[in-house]
């Protein structure tokens, strides 16, 4: 197959079968369709993979061609965001969307002189990364879709299916991400940017409920921010390039020059909004209201981290600069501020929404840190995140199709209700504690290259991510408290039956991230190194060899030993659950204060009342903190972005 076939395929293939979905009403000829195109969307994945890296260039003639196609998307688009402005009467939207289309021809038809791009797609390991997860990651998640949807409709009571709708902007959503992590020419970066932006207000405004609709706007002029700060990058990014050109690479390479520092700062400005970062986390909260699959493709494992993907690609452009060090302490402070916010949720999508920006953050400070082992640090998070937060959201919406309720305190005692689904949920949230599952492994490979930064910043960076990490483990644990709870019983639980796509799409994840974090090592050797290396980063590290010291024992920086502490939690948190038994004459009744009526968790109270046994964890947004710290974390990360684009300015 060649190159440049390959790569139209993996741009095309989702968003001419979107189209056809939305065209095809049987609902097993969709299923088919689905099924065929997530095995070949992952067969060309792994294609693109043995290839390697690629830089492909069109003939002149056909680059305007293209080019013309792709302006004249881009202002169709833009134009359409202006209509939802008017018509859902949001002058800010419209706003937006006029300025945008303003500066836009101002740079298409006043700077820009016919200027052809080479490569029009760079593909390296970078974008290699994003791609294996786009379609592996993504193409679980829209199978899982088939299972989920029908349920979803069947609890709304629908008269009329909206799945053909459903099924074509989720499917088209993987293609334009593919182009846009493909994309070396800054233009056609923005227009699959803004793709990605429209599939997500149209993917959140699915049920067509009035919350959906506000969240839905609210996700579009925040994203909508992010596509202005793009158009003026570019403007000036074209400007202060010698020679001049909309590459994206120009950008991306060490040792640029310091005009090029705003335009960069402006390009990693719509990375942190794009991945929700504070204080733009609302839209991502508000998000959590879409189908849960919309959650897991767009809102965990793919769209939020092109905002990261956009910020490691410009990487080495602001290596060791004080801008670098900004973005460090930033995405550190997200991480603890976020952590901390999920403490306060109930809501089991809203707390993995918040984790979610909080593991975004950890990546954005590993890319400002900037070292190769810091690096290595956030693209091997990058993918393991993906795959067990998708596991986790997916987790949660077969539990709310279940039971009707994401609430966490309505999962107590799960085990008993849903055994087979409580366990994989289980077993995903231990991977983002557990050793050497490979988020906590790539935390502990952050950790490490903070104290070797030069900085006296560095005690900062540290002190918030101790911090955060800590809180972290604590919403891990209350949750895993509430769902593994079983009153006494000599009962043998029963494995419930789950829709076939379900089961298939939750185990493929599980049993992925297991085995990928067992190879933990030559995966991020295979993937992450190589990328380093092109990307001119001088100090790579053996990530190999690091980890075979560390998985031993052995001290390289810290003292962190991965086997060792993987063995001690098999032996002290799994091995008690097999070999210890509940004997039937040794369960009694729990004692509450009264009369117990009969084996029920129930008793009696004065005046022989009924009373049921309850208990409830402590949230702290029961009171008035979470809105304070709201508050406060907002403005603080104001500052901070705005200390990021004042060093771009100063640096002009």
């Amino acid at each position: 197959m060649s190159e440049m076939v390959l790569i139209g395929l993996l741009i095309l293939l989702p968003i001419i079968t979107g189209i056809v979905l939305y065209l095809i009403r049987p609902k097993p000829l969709r299923i088919l369709i689905v099924v065929l195109e997530s095995l070949f969307l992952i067969a060309l994945s792994l294609i693109l993979l043995s290839k390697g890296p690629i830089e492909l260039s069109l003939s002149e003639s056909g680059f305007h061609i293209w080019n013309w196609v792709v302006v004249v998307l881009d202002y169709l688009l833009l134009v359409y965001f202006l209509y939802i402005g008017i018509k859902r009467k949001s002058w800010l939207i419209s706003l937006l969307s006029l300025a945008q289309i303003g500066l836009l021809a101002w740079l298409e038809f006043g700077l820009v002189k016919e200027e052809v791009v080479e490569p029009l797609f760079y593909i390296d390991w970078l974008s290699i990364v994003m791609a294996l997860v786009i379609c592996i990651v993504g193409s679980m998640i829209v199978l899982y879709a088939l299972n989920y949807m029908s349920d979803h409709e069947e609890h709304l009571h629908l008269e009329k299916s909206r799945q053909p709708r459903f099924f074509l902007w989720l499917v088209l959503f993987l293609g334009a991400m593919n182009a846009l992590v493909f994309s070396n020419h800054l233009i056609w970066l923005y227009f699959f940017w803004e793709v990605t932006t429209a599939c997500c207000y149209l993917l959140i405004l699915h049920d067509l409920t009035d919350e959906a609709i506000n969240n839905a706007l609210r996700a579009l002029w925040m994203n909508l921010i992010g596509g202005l700060a793009m158009v003026v990058a570019m403007i000036l990014a074209y400007k202060y390039t010698s020679p001049q050109t909309l590459a994206l690479q120009a950008l991306a390479k060490s040792g640029v020059s310091t005009a090029l520092l705003l335009p960069i700062a402006l390009l990693a400005l719509a990375g942190f909004i794009k991945s929700a970062q504070v204080p733009f986390q609302s839209w991502l909260l508000g998000a959590m209201v879409a189908p849960t699959p919309v959650s897991a493709l767009l809102h965990s494992s793919t769209m939020v981290k092109a905002g990261v993907y956009l910020v490691f690609r410009l990487a080495p452009g602001f290596q060791g600069t004080a801008l670098s060090l900004v973005i460090a302490v930033y995405g550190a402070f997200v991480l603890l501020v976020t952590a901390t916010m999920a403490l306060m949720r109930t809501n089991a999508k809203s707390v993995l929404a918040y984790s979610t920006i909080g593991s975004l953050g950890l990546m954005i400070m590993c890319a400002g840190i900037n070292s190769s082992l810091a690096i290595a640090a956030g693209l091997a998070l990058l993918i393991f995140h993906a795959m067990t937060k998708g596991l986790l959201f997916l987790c949660v919406g077969a539990i709310e199709n279940k039971i009707g309720s994401r609430d966490i305190e309505a999962m107590e005692g799960l085990m008993e209700k849903l055994p087979m689904l409580t366990t994989i949920t289980l077993m995903g949230a231990l991977a983002m504690l557990v050793p050497p599952l490979g988020v906590l492994v790539s935390k502990w490979l952050a950790i490490e290259a903070v104290p070797a930064m030069s900085s006296r910043w560095a005690f900062i960076i540290i002190l918030l991510l101790t911090l955060g990490s800590s809180v972290t483990i604590i919403f891990w644990i209350k949750w895993m408290g509430r769902i593994i709870a079983l009153r006494p019983t000599d009962q043998r639980l029963k494995i419930e039956k789950l829709g076939f796509f379900y089961s298939f799409s939750l185990l493929v994840l599980l049993i992925g991230i297991v085995i990928l974090s067992a190879f933990f090592a030559p995966v991020v050797d295979r993937l992450v190194v190589p990328y380093l290396t092109q990307a001119g980063y001088q100090d790579v590290i053996n990530v190999v060899a690091f980890n075979i010291r560390v998985m031993l024992g052995g001290k390289v920086v810290g003292e962190f030993a991965t086997w060792p502490l993987a063995l001690f939690a098999f032996l002290f948190l799994f091995i008690p659950a097999f070999i210890i038994r509940v004997q039937s004459e040794r369960v009694r009744p729990a004692y509450m204060c009264g009369e117990n009526i009969g084996n029920e968790p129930k008793f009696s109270s004065i005046a022989d009342t009924p009373m049921e046994q309850t208990f409830r964890g402590f949230y702290f947004g029961e009171t008035r903190s979470e809105r304070l710290l709201n508050l406060s974390s907002n403005l603080v990360g104001l500052l901070l972005l705005g200390l990021v684009i004042g060093l771009g300015i100063a640096l002009l």
